[in-house]
């Protein structure tokens, strides 16, 4: 199974969100607008089947407390012809850093991705660039509201590929808990 641990978002900021990502649809580049979005705290990939009750269990033992969150800027990964994500920020950086960092610690069997985790939601993928200028100056032109969410719980969350895109299941919801 294709697994990952995130947060989801309600579904007012989903919507716009979705708008957001919709502004960035243009002749000037060829992307795939996110469908589903969410705030990735760590990417499991693969993982098999009969390992998923222990990785609940551990999962179970984050301690964190209930958080508020907001919307910060846009941003992309990758710079000019080589960028490859569009994404919108989050702050506090801290808070997100400090949960994905617990539950890093209790899934040490899955390598990071990257080595310095920045929390961010998926607006688009880049597969191609066609009119540089035009594109830069659409993601500059696009503002984020800084809508404010609460951080209450993370997922346990299945992606399921198909001829139409991925669609996310949760396993598990997993609540802010204090010592």
């Amino acid at each position: 199974m294709r697994l990952f641990v995130a947060i989801d978002f309600p579904d007012a900021l989903k919507l716009y969100l979705g708008a957001v990502g919709e502004r960035l649809k243009s002749d000037s580049a060829i992307v795939a607008v996110a469908q589903q979005y969410h705030l990735t705290l760590k990417f499991l990939g693969e993982y098999p089947e009969d390992k998923i009750q222990d990785l609940e269990r551990r999962l179970s033992n984050v301690i964190f407390r209930p958080f508020k969150g907001r919307l910060s800027q846009i941003g992309t990964f990758g710079e000019g012809y080589e960028t490859r994500v569009v994404w919108g920020g989050v702050e506090p950086v801290e808070s997100f850093i400090k949960l994905a960092e617990e539950i890093d610690k209790l899934t040490p069997e899955v390598k990071k991705d990257y080595p310095d985790y920045s929390p961010h939601v998926t607006f688009a993928r880049v597969k191609r660039i066609r009119a540089l200028t035009a594109f830069l100056d659409l993601v500059n032109g696009v503002r984020l509201e800084p809508r404010e969410f609460y951080v209450q719980e993370f997922k346990l969350i299945r992606s399921i590929g198909g001829e139409e895109g991925h669609r996310y299941e949760t396993l598990r919801a997993f609540p802010a808990k204090s010592l």
